[in-house]
Formats: C-alpha cells, sequence, structure tokens
C-alpha cells in the first residue's frame, strides 16, 4: 500500500497539474479546430512541460530535496523557485499559444503559492492539496462555462483528488487540518482569478 500511496504522489505531483491541463486542453479541443498544427501542439505542451515540471524537479534534485517529503524550511525554499520560475514563465511565455483561462490558472498557481508561503511559516499546508484544490476550481469552471463536456472530467478530478488526499494522510506526510486547509487555500485562490 506505501508503495501505491508513492506512486499517487509521485504521479499526480503539483509540478506536473499545469501540464495535464494544457493535454486536456487540446485533448478536448483538438488542434485542427483552433487552427494549430500538432507540431506546434506538441512543442507548446514541451515547453510548458519543460518550464514548469523539469526545471523546477531538477533545481529540487539539485539541491538534494526530496520532491515529496520536506520540512517547513525545505518547502520555504521550494515554493520560492516554484514561484520564480512560474512567474518567468506567465510574463515571459507567448500567452498567444495558451488560452485566457490557462494563463488565469498559471497566474493563480503563482498567487496560491504566495498564500502556501504564509501560511507555512504557521504549519505545513499540504501543496499536493492546495494544487489539487486550484485543478478542480479550473475544471468546475470549464464545467460550468462550457457545459456537460467536462462532467466526467470533473468527477474524475475530484476521484484523483481524494486519492491524492489519501495518500499524503496514509504516508504521514500531513495532518487533516494540513490536508483541508490546503484544498480550500487552491481552491479558493483559483476561484477568485477565474470567476472574477
Amino acid at each position: 500500500m506505501k508503495g501505491l500511496a508513492n506512486f499517487i504522489s509521485y504521479s499526480l505531483h503539483p509540478v506536473f497539474l499545469f501540464t495535464y491541463l494544457y493535454l486536456i486542453h487540446w485533448w478536448l479541443y483538438p488542434y485542427p479546430e483552433s487552427g494549430m498544427h500538432w507540431e506546434g501542439v506538441a512543442l507548446l505542451t514541451g515547453l510548458i512541460f519543460l518550464n514548469t515540471a523539469v526545471i523546477p524537479v531538477a533545481l529540487l534534485l539539485v539541491r538534494k530535496m526530496s520532491l515529496v517529503n520536506q520540512d517547513r524550511g525545505q518547502r520555504q525554499k521550494t515554493i520560492v523557485i516554484v514561484m520564480v520560475i512560474y512567474s518567468f514563465t506567465y510574463f515571459l511565455f507567448p500567452d498567444r499559444y495558451v488560452p485566457d483561462y490557462l494563463m488565469q490558472t498559471l497566474l493563480a498557481i503563482i498567487l496560491g503559492l504566495v498564500v502556501c508561503f504564509i501560511v507555512n511559516y504557521s504549519f505545513k499546508i499540504s501543496l499536493h492539496a492546495s494544487a489539487w484544490g486550484g485543478f478542480l476550481s479550473v475544471i468546475l469552471f470549464l464545467l460550468l462555462s462550457v457545459g456537460d463536456t467536462f462532467y466526467a472530467l470533473f468527477l474524475i478530478s475530484v476521484l484523483c483528488a481524494g486519492l491524492v488526499g489519501f495518500s499524503r494522510l496514509y504516508l504521514q506526510a500531513h495532518t487533516d487540518k494540513e490536508l483541508y486547509s490546503g484544498y480550500v487555500s487552491g481552491f479558493v485562490v483559483t476561484s477568485i482569478i477565474l470567476f472574477a
């Protein structure tokens, strides 16, 4: 069971979620409808994955920091590293290649990291839960904006968010309070950005 919990913690790690959202967008809105060729979609997906997942993970590994088990001091450094990289991506990535709601989501991630950075001084808020709270907000936004196309995806996302919470509790990486506060903070910050 511990192996499964670790697998969930790594495969549904926060650094992968923006890439997952980008892929979901192109799956639901294939490139012929968008006017972009599949080569362009693949290139942009690779660049987004590089900026929002590979570089943060590489920097953490170079600093010999765990991706899923960190003390509060290490987490502060991790949050700053990811904030800087995501801010760089937000301000310098050509937004004409990324739908508006995804650029807003990237901004929400950055602001959510600021909230987690502040809260982390008091207790070890769950970054996994915060990211999944934000992810659920994005899918809910799409469900309410576009319609039933996103209903099944929303249910799958709720299941994934629950699995992440279970795995973090099972691995004793967080308490209930740390987990629930993460879900709420991620959901609220992202909802304010998307629904405002």
